[in-house]
């Protein structure tokens, strides 16, 4: 089955000097907020919803900043939109086990290495971009989790519990 679009926000606090992040639960690393697009919801909606979802607070899109196109079956077609934070109080979700606002120049360093890339070309570039998803690969994921062998195991489990779930 191949996976959903993706909608993915760079969300900006009111000073626009700090990106909001959240902290994975199936994987401990930092991440932009977002997720999968629904069948027949437009992008713009879904970041909307996905930001929602994983920390309880409202924005507002300012503009879309990236289309990127996978190369391999690891990633999908996702969209990237620059979102300043409207209001609400960030709560934690059954995907998140982190929320938090960090500045632009000092990012965590397990931020997910394609979401840093993100970031700079959102934050710099003020055409769309439209490329192809060239940070996702085979071997760029194999390096990942040797380097972090902790995170594969606990992204596995969390894949087979999930899995088993829905078979169930």
């Amino acid at each position: 089955m191949p996976m959903l679009p993706a909608a993915i926000g760079i969300v900006l606090d009111q000073t626009e000097k700090k990106i909001l992040l959240v902290k994975r639960k199936d994987v401990p690393v930092w991440v932009l907020p977002g997720g999968g697009i629904e069948i027949g919801e437009k992008p713009f909606d879904a970041v909307l919803r996905e930001i929602w979802e994983e920390t309880n607070l409202k924005v507002k899109v300012m503009r879309q900043v990236a289309e990127y196109t996978p190369i391999n079956r690891l990633a999908t077609l996702t969209f990237v939109f620059l979102c300043k934070l409207r209001e609400g109080t960030p709560q934690l979700s059954n995907e998140t086990s982190d929320i938090a606002f960090f500045s632009i120049d000092a990012l965590p360093s397990s931020l997910f290495n394609p979401h840093r890339d993100w970031i700079n070309e959102g934050l710099k570039t003020k055409s769309l971009v439209k490329k192809p998803l060239t940070q996702i690969t085979y071997w760029a994921t194999f390096k990942y989790f040797f380097q972090h062998p902790l995170f594969l195991l606990k992204y596995a489990w969390t894949r087979w519990v999930k899995n088993r779930h829905e078979r169930n």
